[in-house]
């Protein structure tokens, strides 16, 4: 289990989605436009901590190979300085209870398999959740933009 190493008003948790927006371009504003970028990257510069699933960084490194960007993801992996958040037995059956609850054909969020990985991490971890997109606005984490 992860020890928090600050309280969760300071910590937020990323999603896939996120890491795939930021990568896509060599100016996030370019992909995301202006405002919704300036939010992200400030929410992002403004904590003391970044969490992210050990699942949702395999997930995050599969597609940036398939999309030749892996490079620029594991820069931006390595260099956000995230603390990956294991995926323990435990934490398994959470991220298969939110895919039941948020996921496609049962919720209107529509979590995919990747998404929950990152819902679980934020709601164990009581974080808000740095994420691009609707499906996550239609669950119970926090956004943190």
């Amino acid at each position: 289990m992860i020890i928090p190493k600050a309280p969760c008003r300071q910590r937020i948790n990323i999603s896939r989605a996120w890491l795939h927006a930021a990568v896509r371009c060599v100016n996030c504003r370019s992909r995301l436009g202006e405002p919704q970028a300036d939010a992200l990257i400030a929410a992002l510069e403004a904590e003391d901590d970044l969490l992210i699933s050990a699942g949702t960084v395999a997930e995050a490194l599969i597609v940036s190979a398939r999309r030749n960007v892996s490079d620029e993801m594991k820069q931006l992996i390595d260099g956000l300085g995230f603390e990956i958040v294991a995926v323990t037995p435990a934490s398994a059956r959470r991220i298969a209870e939110a895919y039941r609850s948020w996921g496609k054909g049962a919720h209107p969020a529509s979590l995919n398999f990747g998404d929950c990985f990152a819902y679980e991490v934020a709601r164990e971890h009581g974080c808000r959740l740095l994420y691009v997109g609707h499906d996550f606005a239609r669950t119970d984490v926090q956004s943190a933009a």
